[in-house]
């Protein structure tokens, strides 16, 4: 995710670019050089800087985009995940304790590295980014229940037969390494039935 120091660091690019080429004028000596600005500058040195910073300007705006697109993918399967959990009565968070709040924050980060884990490399998934987003949901619920020992839903999960099939499946498996190209199958066939509904 994106730091915050980035988006200072981009307005700071936003700043000088525009400095040495829109506020810049001909004549103007604190432009750098005797001409001023990008076109019409005579100090390499400066010419050298609006360019960088047009570069860098760029490079960071679609870096940005494509982070807060991601951020926003992910946030849809994990919406779709915590629908079909409460569902099927699986429960993504279930403590009720006076730390909930914070334990909540804690399951919440956990599951959001799961999905990168799960969404990054097709390699190990047939579940990529063609895949619907019912089955990505599957699959983060899926590395949920490789990792049931850490959050402790799987006491939730067998209270429903989607639960029991999914926990049944998947409880062999001790990392996501571990999963085998098999467990697309599992979840293209869970996601059918759940589609189907």
């Amino acid at each position: 995710m994106k730091h915050p120091l980035v988006n200072v660091v981009i307005w700071i690019l936003i700043l000088t670019f525009v400095t040495h080429t829109v506020w810049a004028r001909p004549g103007d000596p604190n432009a750098g050089g005797d001409d001023g600005g990008l076109l019409n500058t005579d100090d390499p040195t400066v010419l050298v800087l609006s360019i960088s910073a047009g570069v860098l300007l760029v490079g960071g705006l679609i870096w940005w985009y494509m982070d807060k697109k991601q951020s926003e993918e992910l946030e849809a399967v994990r919406q779709e995940a915590v629908t079909i959990g409460e569902r099927h009565d699986i429960g993504l968070f279930p403590y009720q304790t006076q730390n909930q709040a914070a334990e909540e924050q804690q399951l919440d980060q956990q599951l959001t590295q799961f999905m990168f884990e799960a969404l990054r490399d097709s390699d190990k998934f047939i579940v990529n980014e063609t895949s619907s987003l019912t089955e990505k949901a599957i699959m983060v619920l899926g590395e949920v229940s490789v990792f049931g020992s850490i959050i402790e839903v799987e006491t939730r999960m067998v209270d429903s037969q989607f639960g029991k099939t999914l926990f049944k499946e998947t409880q062999s498996f001790e990392t996501v390494d571990d999963i085998p190209a098999a467990f697309s199958e599992i979840v293209l066939r869970m996601a059918e039935a759940l589609e189907s509904e």
